[in-house]
Parts: C-alpha cells; structure tokens; sequence
C-alpha cells in the first residue's frame, strides 16, 4: 500500500534517485545518517536539489526526521515502506507509528509538531512502554 502511494506520487527522477542513495545506506531500525553533500557527490547532483528531494521524501512521510548527529542530519525510513532489523523491532516500530496517530499528533506549517501535543505524546509512549496506563 504504502509503495503503490510512492509509485502514484508526484516524485521525480531526482527525488526517486536520492530514496534509493538513502535505501542503500539503510541500517538497523531504519535509521539512515549520511551528510546531504555526499549523497550529491556521489549522484552528481547540487546538494540544493537533494534537500528539496529529501523534503519531499519527508512531506510524502517515507522518510521520518530524526535528531542531527554532529554535522549530520538523521532520518528512519518510514516502516510501512520497508524495515531493516528484526520482526519483534518491526511490529514495534509500527505500533508506535500507530499510537502517534490515535493520540493526535499533528504537523503543522513548517513540518514541527506543537511542543505541547509532542509532549503529551511522548508521555503516553513512554507510559505505554514501561507498561503504566495514561490518558
């Protein structure tokens, strides 16, 4: 499902060709660190064009943002799209992904989460996890 919504898109020659420089580089649990200029080196592309790819990406919800690591920014690969890891990591990832979407958590402009809706999320999932009740 979630492929045929990336084969319908709008994405373009770039934009694919960056999706699968990031696949390649795909670790465990999704997660995927690599600097914006070399993904533009290695496909002899202008590092503007692969951020407004990889902007794309994320706006499609393949790519999820993660924390910036040093000089470079992180990011998982969404898990309905694809998983690296084991089962039980999976079936995880993809509960979580499911609680942040019954709890409400919305994107606004700018592609930030209101702070206090982040908040409360966080406090639910951690809740969850350590197997304590919240609402």
């Amino acid at each position: 499902m979630a492929l045929d919504m990336l084969a319908a898109s709008d994405l373009r020659g770039d934009d694919l060709r960056v999706l699968l420089a990031l696949l390649g580089r795909l670790d465990f649990e999704n997660l995927i660190q690599l600097e914006q200029v070399a993904i533009a080196e290695r496909l002899g592309m202008q590092k503007p064009h692969v951020s407004r790819s990889i902007k794309r990406l994320i706006a499609l919800g393949c790519l999820l943002e993660g924390p910036k690591i040093g000089r470079s920014r992180t990011y998982r690969l969404n898990p309905a799209y694809g998983w690296r890891g084991s089962s039980k990591g999976h079936h995880k990832a993809l509960r979580t992904a499911e609680k942040a979407k019954a709890a409400g958590l919305t994107v606004h402009k700018g592609g930030k989460a209101s702070a206090a809706t982040d908040e409360a999320l966080r406090a639910k999932l951690e809740a969850d996890s350590q197997g304590r009740l919240i609402d």
